[in-house]
């Protein structure tokens, strides 16, 4: 499909959002109207997947040997149909049953092994909360059933990932204990986290059993880490596995990523790649791996237990984390924050850990992500609110993998890990380096802190910058649509960008002004003068967490005040501007430019006199406390 075209085909995804705004906005966005941010992650799901409920789940089979069945049928594409009864109540139509999972199959000599069901599989519309595909893993090489249900949990806040809770099976009423219940990465997992599912999805691997294809995960091959391959799309296909599409040429998208990484200069690669990748979930979703030692992973293996997702609406690839049964492992946790960065095979952590700027603000993501959710108090605390869920179950297991000591001695171990990784982090020198504050951001519209917003003016964004480093920039992000790239834009502290005085660290920038109905988002970032151009964000969480605001009117809202209280006589006005106030109290009388940059500000007096001959021909807005007045300089 052509650039354009596909262009055309996101345009009509935006405009069908838009209109049908509460029916299509995915589960994982919020807006928070009291403290103007909006966010994507955070909600934890309520239904199927609820960690706080363990869920019970019987299969009945229709033959006696079923278990030999599920056995022989392993790795292909056969299901054993049975009746499935969840939480006491049978589904009206039979399902699939198979065994999945490979290490927890094949090294996994237990007769508790991990089980798939596909509840569509007779009924095409049968679902439970939403779902088709369960995914039992019986916790093979994880003694704690902790493992992915804590990171894949914790870190939605910040990515899309799947949801994890906990299920009781029985196969034919016998008891086969507690299993790990993840979610399946499909069209209902897309439609979570994204305006649409109508992209193309594919798993970082060759799984259709092709046999003239390559390993294309195995372990840093360097093909399908989005390692460049030439410009056919044919080669990319022995690599990938295309999951689901909706367009006819769905492999250039790969190569858009693939191609720039490879071939474009350092100093142009950042703006390039975001056209293509969203460079910031990226980042957050490297940072997510290499905190949590992800062995199954983008930055680890190189392939397979990785998914890429192309966006439609905004024509760009997303990796999307899967299969986090072996992070925080004893073994890893002198993982280095850079992981993987001087490795050509991996060739997201090879380029963009080598980009000063990319470097940065992978770091700063790293760093957010560390202090929020990776310190013990929190994962303890989470560790022991799982234990005290699922230790009944696993203590009466009949047909555990482990022992209950090994249990207990898995999260005393998991604990200890998790305070040896954060002691390693905190050891390393440039995870330590200073970065600015960047505090007090706001809006101003029509001279007002957080005011209404109107399509006639622009509306300056204001921060102000603390900290030991010194200033090297301060950028406004901003951004007219719900996903998509934002747009860059210098803020400034010299006293002509309604950024009051100069030199006083407060720094402004203005967004310009746009149709009612408008939602713009926006966030800053602040980047020190030191020797590897530190950066930090307000929100924190840029970009999946910001700021935004809403063009409310097509008019400035103002109170044309003729009274005996104030006059501003003559108005129109070129030279000098009279202002008469009858009540001047304690206040001060402030007037912006129609960009939002303050002019003037003095003490209200009971007569002023303005010279208004040096501004720009327009209209300003004179305001105290009290009330708006608009004033046209000619």
């Amino acid at each position: 499909m052509s650039k354009s075209l596909k262009c055309f085909v996101c345009m009509l995804f935006v405009i069908q959002a838009t209109n049908g705004f509460a029916q299509t906005l995915p589960y994982q966005l919020n807006y928070f109207e009291g403290t103007h941010h909006m966010t994507v992650g955070g909600n934890p799901p309520s239904d199927l997947y609820d960690i706080n409920v363990i869920r019970e789940i019987n299969l009945l089979f229709y033959v006696d040997d079923w278990y030999d069945q599920l056995l022989d049928t392993h790795g292909t594409e056969l299901a054993i149909p049975a009746r499935l009864v969840y939480n006491g109540d049978t589904l009206p139509a039979d399902v699939g049953v198979y065994f999945r999972g490979h290490s927890s199959f094949f090294a996994n000599d237990s007769i508790k092994k991990s089980v798939g069901i596909t509840l569509d599989y007779i009924d095409s519309l049968q679902n439970i909360d939403g779902s088709k595909t369960l995914n039992l893993n019986c916790s093979f090489r994880d003694t704690t059933f902790m493992h992915e249900a804590i990171y894949e949990n914790l870190i939605q806040k910040y990515i899309p990932a799947l949801s994890v809770n906990y299920v009781h099976l029985y196969l034919n009423d016998l008891d086969f204990g507690l299993y790990t219940n993840v979610q399946q990465l499909d069209k209902i997992y897309l439609k979570d986290w994204f305006i649409t599912n109508d992209g193309s999805l594919w798993r970082a691997e060759r799984t259709d059993g092709a046999t003239d294809a390559d390993p294309g995960g195995a372990n840093g091959t360097g093909f399908s880490t989005l390692n460049y391959l030439g410009m056919d799309t044919s080669v990319y296909k022995n690599y990938y596995t295309l999951k689901e599409t909706s367009i006819s040429h769905p492999w250039e998208d790969i190569i858009d990523v693939c191609d720039p990484l490879e071939n474009m200069p350092a100093d142009v690669l950042e703006d390039t790649i975001n056209k293509y990748l969203d460079l910031d979930r990226t980042l957050w979703y490297m940072a997510a791996e290499i905190l949590f030692t992800d062995e199954d992973s983008y930055v680890h293996k190189g392939g397979m237990d990785y998914f890429l997702y192309w966006e439609p609406e905004t024509d760009r690839l997303v990796p999307l984390e899967y299969d986090g049964n072996s992070v925080m492992d004893s073994m890893r946790y002198k993982w280095k924050i850079f992981y993987k960065g001087t490795d050509t095979n991996y060739a997201l952590s090879y380029h963009f850990f080598a980009i000063p700027s990319i470097r940065q603000r992978y770091l700063a993501h790293f760093r957010t992500m560390f202090n929020e959710i990776y310190t013990e108090e929190n994962l303890y605390g989470i560790i022991d609110d799982y234990f005290e869920l699922i230790d009944p179950y696993v203590a009466t297991d009949p047909v555990k993998l482990v022992s209950y000591d090994q249990f207990l001695y898995g999260i005393d171990q998991l604990k200890e890990t998790i305070a040896n990784r954060r002691a390693y982090i905190l050891d390393d020198n440039e995870f330590d380096n200073p970065s600015l504050n960047i505090e007090n951001v706001k809006w101003i519209s029509n001279g007002y802190n957080w005011g209404v917003v109107n399509s006639i003016q622009p509306v300056t964004i204001s921060a102000q910058i603390s900290g030991a480093p010194d200033v090297k920039q301060i950028t406004l992000y901003y951004s007219t649509e719900i996903f998509g790239p934002f747009t860059k834009l210098i803020m400034y502290d010299d006293g002509l960008h309604g950024d009051q005085l100069a030199g006083d660290l407060i720094f402004a920038s203005a967004i310009p002004n746009f149709p009612v109905g408008t939602k713009v988002r926006f966030y800053v970032e602040a980047t020190a003068d030191d020797d590897v151009f530190t950066k930090s964000y307000n929100p924190e969480g840029a970009e999946h967490d910001v700021y935004y605001y809403e063009v409310k009117t097509d008019y400035i809202e103002v109170n044309n005040f003729t009274n005996n209280y104030f006059t501003f006589l003559p108005n129109p006005t070129s030279s000098l501007l009279y202002v008469h106030c009858g009540n001047p109290g304690n206040e001060n009388l402030e007037i912006y430019s129609i960009t939002g940059a303050k002019v003037f500000e003095a003490k209200l007096t009971v007569d002023m006199e303005i010279n208004v001959a040096t501004w720009s021909p327009g209209l300003y807005i004179a305001k105290t406390t009290e009330f708006a007045y608009q004033i046209i300089v000619q």
